[in-house]
């Protein structure tokens, strides 16, 4: 009798264990302050919102950081554990093997540029003459900037992280960066490294684009399972968040 107690206690145990498991969700990011850091309140408001609409489907979301191209390929690394990665923005060559989420929030996405030389743009033909502008390696900035690049029409100085690329530019390495908005403020306040140029660095005013977040889960059945979920997670909330308003 106390064999079989025992064996029964053992089984369910099992069984939670695993029921837990399958209620983790693992996905990859990177340090992309405000919006994502191992350090930041709530790991940054973007992982906050994930985390949320994924606790109201059951399910706990883990992320772990990296830098962006490991975080991109362990991310779509069916044998890695991770089911995906994020933020990410739209990028149709991205569809062959992402799925993406709803939009989980927006990047105001333009050109940071020294006080000293500001650029003058209002169309990417203005861009092309730049000697050099810096990006990121691996991120996805504009279609029509992207493809320029790629057919060579912009030339570009790639940088590992937004700190490298912003460096580059207070070195004069590059004429202007692609960097969101919001990621250069926050550096610029708080990053040691880069204090000397909180006051020789600024925004451009005219944005490059206007980005919308999203969570890129694995193309196979586990990543269209989560997508729906999270889709559904996303929509209730927004409802929670509309009904909220209207009471007030």
């Amino acid at each position: 009798m106390l064999k079989a107690v025992s064996t029964l206690i053992l089984t369910l145990m099992v069984v939670t264990l695993s029921y837990g498991q399958d209620k983790i969700v693992s996905m990859t990011s990177l340090e992309w302050p405000p919006y994502t850091g191992k350090n930041l309140p709530q790991q940054g408001k973007t992982i906050e919102t994930a985390r949320q609409v994924f606790a109201t489907m059951g399910y706990e979301l883990q992320t772990v950081f990296y830098p962006w191209a490991r975080a991109v390929n362990l991310g779509l690394d069916e044998k890695s554990g991770f089911v995906g990665y994020f933020p990410e923005y739209y990028d149709v060559n991205l569809q062959k093997k992402c799925l993406f989420s709803e939009s989980i929030g927006f990047s105001p996405l333009g050109f940071a540029q020294l006080k000293s030389s500001p650029i003058e743009w209002r169309n990417l033909d203005d861009i092309a003459k730049l000697e050099r502008v810096g990006v990121v390696r691996d991120y996805v900035n504009s279609p029509d900037f992207d493809l320029r690049v790629a057919k060579g029409n912009i030339k570009v100085d790639e940088a590992i992280s937004d700190v490298e690329n912003i460096k580059k530019l207070g070195a004069k390495r590059v004429s202007a960066i692609v960097i969101d908005k919001y990621v250069l403020e926050y550096w610029l306040s708080h990053e040691p490294q880069l204090a000397y140029l909180k006051d020789q660095i600024e925004m451009n005013d005219n944005l490059l684009d206007r980005k919308n977040l999203y969570l890129c889960f694995q193309k196979n059945e586990k990543g269209e399972e989560l997508l729906r979920l999270f889709n559904e997670g996303l929509n209730k909330q927004k409802m929670k968040s509309f009904m909220r308003g209207s009471m007030h």
